[in-house]
């Protein structure tokens, strides 16, 4: 059901953070989906055109990102939210 997708987990329902992907939303709702690797990216922050540029770089991680999802998990997962 829709609602237990989003049940425990506020900011789906408060208008606080709009999630588009429904992937995202069920990532963030706790399904197990996929798989994050751990890296490290630095902001760009000097004064320029590449202001803003997020970078992979060296060091400790400080993001994740999904970099494996189950996509037949994801289908059914999904469907029995919107059933």
């Amino acid at each position: 059901m829709l609602a237990e997708l989003f049940a425990g987990h506020p900011f789906m329902t408060d208008g606080t953070y709009f999630l588009w992907d429904p992937l995202a939303a069920a990532l963030a709702a706790g399904y197990p989906l996929g798989s994050f690797t751990a890296a490290r990216a630095d902001v760009e922050e000097t004064e320029g055109p590449e202001i803003g540029f997020t970078r992979p770089v060296d060091g400790t991680p400080n993001v994740e990102y999904l970099s494996d999802a189950d996509r037949a998990a994801t289908e059914n997962a999904l469907l029995e939210a919107l059933d």
